[in-house]
């Protein structure tokens, strides 16, 4: 089962390294929503956006690495949710929280509900 785990951290570091790469390097990509929110400027200045991708990258070569990812995965978190709001304001993320609330709440609830029948055999 940790293979999945490693396969996960190695999926998500390659993407987040290869999205700091581009941006760092003005690589030009077509339009991916994902990818350009991440690489728009913040209006922060230009060295904060050059320190926000280094970061980024090495948070990529950190979860490839597979050596603590909960904590490189938590710090990664953090800075793309903050470049979301930074770019989008708040909005989006309440969205995306209530959202992923919601299908929590009903598979939750759906989960105890089964457990709670009982069978008859």
């Amino acid at each position: 089962m940790e293979y999945i785990s490693y396969i996960a951290c190695t999926t998500a570091g390659l993407i987040l390294s290869a999205i700091a790469f581009v941006g760092l390097y003005d690589i030009s990509i077509q339009p991916i929503e994902a990818a350009t929110t991440l690489l728009q400027p913040s209006g922060l200045g230009e060295l904060f956006d050059d320190i926000y991708l280094w970061i980024d990258l090495a948070l990529g070569f950190w979860l490839i690495l597979y050596f603590w990812v909960r904590t490189a995965s938590a710090i990664a978190l953090a800075l793309v949710l903050f470049k979301i709001v930074l770019l989008h304001g708040w909005i989006p993320l309440m969205l995306t929280i209530g959202l992923c609330l919601l299908m929590t709440l009903v598979i939750g609830l759906a989960y105890f509900r089964q457990s709670e029948t009982p069978s008859h055999r």
